[in-house]
């Protein structure tokens, strides 16, 4: 028997000759698409049997944890802050170029610390706020010059907390940890004025890695 497939009057699939229309014309409308997403994975399916494995590449030159890294524009990643062996807080920061697979130093914060934010601005420009060291300050990269410069410091003293930049280029950081424990408080920064106001506060407190900050200042996580 010979396979077909056709149009009928209603504009439904035959698949058999001389059978009525497998198919209306909603139901072809959804089937035709899962049948063509179907093929596709067919397709696409043996990439997954391939194997992925991390390469090495250039050393830091200073050691670190707890560092935050940012991906510029260039396409250079930048590394700053983080503690060192002895949990003490740095202020050096790296460029890792990918297309040498090297590291580069670049300025050093002008305040060492940890377990801060680290975000790319709208104008390509990196925000650091808060952290051990000085938990109010913050202070901006400037990757065409490799400096940082001062900003308007925050209306809290945080560590542990996030920062996320909204869709009108505005930075907004909340929670963390604080002098009176796990924060649920959370305020905006204007790269524009450079400065930061309070706005509405979080249902409950949360930090990050609050359970370390917790034990170092003998607060308590999880409570407000």
């Amino acid at each position: 028997m010979k396979f077909f497939c056709s149009r009928g009057r209603g504009g439904g699939l035959f698949v058999w000759p001389g059978l009525r229309p497998a198919f209306s014309n909603a139901a072809s409308r959804i089937a035709i698409p899962l049948l063509v997403v179907g093929m596709a994975l067919v397709f696409v399916q043996p990439c997954a049997a391939l194997s992925f494995q991390f390469e090495e590449t250039g050393s830091m030159a200073v050691a670190r944890d707890s560092g935050k890294a940012v991906l510029l524009r260039n396409g250079r990643v930048l590394v700053a802050g983080g503690r060192d062996s002895n949990s003490s807080p740095l202020a050096s920061a790296e460029l890792y170029d990918p297309a040498t697979s090297t590291w580069a130093a670049t300025g050093s914060l002008a305040t060492a610390r940890y377990s801060h934010t680290a975000t790319l601005l709208p104008n390509g420009k990196v925000l650091v706020a808060g952290g051990v060291g000085d938990p109010a300050s913050a202070e901006v990269y400037d990757p065409a010059t490799g400096t940082w410069s001062a900003t308007g410091r925050l209306e809290e003293a945080r560590t542990a907390h996030t920062a996320t930049l909204l869709a009108d280029g505005k930075v907004l950081v909340a929670g963390g940890f604080g002098g009176s424990g796990v924060l649920a408080s959370a305020e905006l920064y204007d790269p524009v004025t450079g400065t930061w106001t309070t706005t509405a506060q979080l249902v409950r407190g949360t930090c990050k890695s609050c359970r370390d900050l917790a034990a170092r200042r003998q607060g308590a996580c999880g409570r407000r």
